[in-house]
């Protein structure tokens, strides 16, 4: 069984970066809706990064599974809430303490108290009413975690699959799922497009194709033909993908098509790491701060809020910044962000390895 995909990590990596550039746009002139970082199409592409984030924990999981439940469900729990958890409470003091010294506590005491205890359990994306309070990017783990949670249950019916064309086409029929229920949701709420990325369902179906993906990883054979072509069958299939991101302003659908169906190949063809592309990628050295994904992804909004403020309300100086003044908080942003979570990592996820 293959251990470790270098370049399956480096994507992750990329994957957060992405949502981390779209997440840019709380730096405004304000919050009241003035010139935004990024306009048009390009934020939604976090969007589809949190999908190939999802998509690649759950082809991961699924490919290990069985080692992973080998000691029972409730070491295989434990193991994913010492993974997840102490980043998500330090994220979460913090963001409280910011939360309450911007004035945005307009809820009552108890209502606070039943938010808190939601967002410390990860639990908040089991209620609608939750889902996007204090740290809103944290909602995605939440719901990452529920997901892990319920694995068993969804694993289940997939070892009963026997022939492996059966899952190719299972992987084929969710990704058109996929995309056909966010086109509702386009066309049922058209002024709420964030829902296209963060609906709960949306999740589901990412998570759904990810471990059907990983299942058949584990019960097929690459055939010798691919192993020989790999490196060409890899140039074709990231020139699609890239053709495709390079669509998202000239035409967003052909984008979001191209980049769906193209993911799970990338996905697929990175694991085989048998093309000279895929082991470019893996040897740059992107892949070895992949560890710290998680810690950077939740705590990523609190740095931007923090810098947010500090120029709004502390320096005074927001509405009149030079571009090259607002890249130089950017990069701070970022600084402190990766330092936060190699800090995280290395004193407490490090120590539960």
């Amino acid at each position: 069984m293959k251990k470790y995909s270098y370049s399956l990590d480096a994507f992750r990596v990329l994957a957060i970066l992405c949502v981390f550039v779209c997440h840019l746009n709380v730096f405004n002139e304000g919050l009241e809706g003035g010139k935004i970082f990024l306009g048009g199409n390009i934020p939604s592409i976090g969007g589809l990064a949190v999908h190939y984030f999802i998509l690649l924990s759950a082809f991961l999981g699924a490919y290990f599974y069985d080692k992973s439940i080998s000691h029972g469900y409730l070491a295989y729990v434990r193991k994913r809430v010492w993974r997840l958890f102490p980043t998500n409470w330090v994220t979460l003091f913090f963001y409280v303490i910011v939360f309450v010294w911007l004035g945005m506590y307009t809820m009552s005491f108890w209502r606070a108290i039943v938010e808190v205890a939601l967002s410390s359990c990860l639990l908040q994306s089991l209620f609608k009413f939750s889902a996007l309070r204090f740290n809103a990017p944290a909602w995605t783990i939440s719901t990452l975690f529920v997901l892990y949670l319920i694995t068993p249950l969804l694993m289940w019916p997939l070892k009963k699959i026997k022939k492996p064309w059966v899952l190719i086409v299972l992987v084929i029929l969710l990704t058109w799922v996929d995309i056909e229920y966010r086109d509702w949701l386009m066309i049922v709420k058209p002024k709420n497009s964030w829902l296209n990325y963060l609906s709960p369902v949306c999740r589901i179906f990412s998570y759904l194709l990810g471990l059907t993906m990983g299942y058949a990883a584990r019960r097929m054979t690459c055939p010798v033909i691919v192993r020989q072509y790999a490196t060409w069958i890899e140039l074709c299939v990231f020139a699609i993908f890239l053709y495709g991101c390079s669509m998202i302003e000239r035409d967003f659908r052909l984008c979001y098509l191209i980049v769906m169906y193209s993911t799970p190949l990338i996905i697929a063809i990175c694991f085989m790491g048998n093309g000279k592309i895929s082991k470019m990628i893996g040897a740059c050295g992107i892949s070895s701060i992949s560890s710290y994904v998680y810690a950077f992804y939740m705590i990523h909004f609190l740095f931007i809020l923090l810098v947010k403020t500090m120029c709004d309300r502390m320096l005074l100086m927001w509405g009149n910044m030079s571009m090259s003044q607002v890249w130089v908080a950017v990069i701070f942003t970022f600084i402190s962000a990766c330092a936060a979570s190699v800090l995280l990592h290395h004193y407490v996820e490090k120590r539960i390895a």
